[in-house]
């Protein structure tokens, strides 16, 4: 895949994400600390992307973690000694660690050797929530009956490609969301992961501000050709749920420590493509984990954002693969995200 440059912006949005660690005696006497106050806006959640001090370890093969995984290890117990980071998760593929700090301890491990950035972890919402799409009825697509191609999957061509003997058989492919319905009869999940119980069960799409996201994306993807419903672009792709959306406090929302550690779970399992409705601004260790995972064969496919307006993170970074939105005269609606980052534009309304 070609991969872009990206946006300016991000380098500047970067460094006040990560923040510029002020010495402590100038947090005595009252120096803003963006590092500090973001951390303290997580309730101390954070992000740690580890380096390595090993001798000639800093020559690094595309795709390989910035540690081993016995280095990481020895760094995590170090860590958790000296700041009193406490582990929630891990992501060894990416070199990272998930964890609790004190707002005031964030920016001595952010100085550590072994520390490349802190970043606090925040919340996410799905890209189509709130804003001029019609969600009060997500499932009336799969009330068709016959099997009814969309227009949308006539649009990109599927079709001609099935006549061709390939309906995505072999493929590994995810919806990373609220989950899925296993039960539903128009579609085939091979398995999932909950991202954030951090297992591989539980990845039941039941959400209920999440109104079924998981599922309807996923019938996009690989809804069945078994004579009801509609059909789904790859019918006999292999489909997998990964679950990262949870209710917090009555919204459809999900962590960035969420979303790395679900590519870390696709990256293990082999999963090709990653699809993912999800924005917001620019996150270093998001985009950090985007290009690991990309340089080991696990691509995200990200949509651009429903806001009419520049393209929205992760869809902007230059290792994921942006999608924006056509209606049926391949003209793009009014409310897709558009700009140079746009890899492709699909049916989306």
């Amino acid at each position: 895949m070609k991969f872009r440059r990206a946006p300016r912006a991000q380098s500047l949005l970067a460094a006040l994400i990560v923040g510029v660690t002020l010495p402590t005696n100038l947090l005595a006497q009252g120096v803003p600390d963006p590092l500090r106050d973001a951390v303290l806006r997580s309730g101390g959640r954070v992000i740690v992307t580890l380096r390595s001090t090993v001798p000639g370890n800093f020559i690094r093969l595309p795709g390989s973690p910035p540690v081993t995984g016995t280095e990481l290890a020895s760094i995590a117990d170090r860590l958790g000694s000296n700041y009193q980071l406490r582990e929630t998760s891990r992501a060894p593929f990416a070199g990272m660690i998930m964890g609790e700090i004190s707002a005031d301890q964030a920016a001595a491990l952010a100085a550590d050797p072994n520390v490349e950035r802190v970043e606090a972890d925040r919340l996410w919402s799905p890209t189509d929530l709130g804003d001029a799409v019609d969600l009060s009825d997500r499932w009336a697509a799969y009330r068709v009956r016959a099997d009814e191609i969309p227009y949308g999957v006539t649009n990109v061509t599927a079709p001609t490609v099935w006549a061709g003997g390939n309906r995505g058989e072999g493929v590994k492919v995810a919806a990373m969301d609220s989950g899925g319905d296993a039960s539903h009869s128009d579609l085939s999940y091979v398995g999932g992961y909950n991202a954030i119980t951090r297992t591989a069960s539980d990845w039941a799409d039941d959400i209920a501000p999440c109104n079924g996201h998981g599922t309807h994306v996923a019938g996009t993807i690989a809804a069945l050709d078994n004579g009801s419903g509609v059909v789904g672009v790859a019918p006999r792709s292999q489909l997998y749920a990964i679950k990262v959306f949870e209710n917090v406090s009555g919204s459809c929302l999900a962590y960035t420590s969420s979303q790395i550690n679900g590519l870390q779970w696709a990256v293990t399992q082999g999963i090709r493509l990653v699809n993912v409705s999800i924005g917001g601004s620019y996150s270093p260790s998001y985009d950090s984990a985007i290009q690991t995972a990309a340089g080991q064969g696990t691509y995200l496919i990200a949509a651009a954002g429903n806001s009419g307006g520049a393209v929205l993170f992760p869809a902007s970074s230059q290792y994921a693969i942006a999608v924006a939105a056509v209606d049926g005269s391949n003209i793009r609606p009014s409310w897709s995200d558009y700009g140079p980052e746009v890899d492709f534009a699909a049916p989306g309304v």
